[in-house]
């Protein structure tokens, strides 16, 4: 799937030559400190082989992967994860960089996405995790219809602290509904 615009908003496949990119965005502390599996510092290493991980996954039929774009610049990352075709589910996984925080790309990236979840896969539910003090991603997951579940206490470790992570939800029936009314 690609998608773009006439602003200059564009999901697209990753691709290797976003490594140093990616490297540069996701790699700042600020940004990793948000994430629930990536480590700081990651470098482009790392992003290699998270690219060729995506890859296969993508392969696999188990993952999507998009670059979020925006006037031709890299400015994030959004994914399909665990794609479960027997129980009809995945997880919705997004990262912005610093430079690109609350300009509304990690919203927009994630309906498109769960567009494709829900009318193109036709998936059943689709999950997400945050850290559970991440407010900007609680609030970004409730504007796409997310319904906060619950919370895994100390799920997490993140620089030597333990963490708890928020569950989120979204079923079909409930994203037709929000979908409806943003018509």
């Amino acid at each position: 799937m690609q998608l773009a615009d006439s602003a200059g908003f564009v999901l697209r496949a990753l691709h290797a030559s976003d490594t140093a990119t990616i490297a540069r965005l996701a790699g700042r502390r600020d940004v990793t400190d948000m994430m629930l599996s990536s480590r700081y510092p990651f470098a482009a290493l790392a992003v290699r082989q998270y690219l060729q991980e995506a890859a296969q996954q993508e392969l696999d039929g188990t993952a999507r992967y998009f670059a979020i774009e925006s006037a031709g610049q890299l400015v994030g990352g959004i994914n399909l994860l665990h794609i479960d075709a027997e129980h009809q589910c995945a997880e919705l996984s997004c990262w912005v960089g610093r430079p690109f925080w609350r300009r509304g790309f990690a919203t927009r990236a994630g309906a498109e996405v769960l567009a494709c979840a829900f009318e193109q896969l036709h998936l059943h539910r689709v999950q997400a995790f945050h850290l559970a003090d991440n407010g900007p991603g609680a609030k970004m997951l409730a504007k796409l219809g997310f319904v906060r579940e619950g919370v895994m206490r100390d799920a997490v470790c993140k620089n030597e602290h333990y963490r708890d992570v928020a569950v989120c939800g979204l079923i079909a029936s409930d994203y037709r509904v929000s979908a409806t009314a943003q018509v």
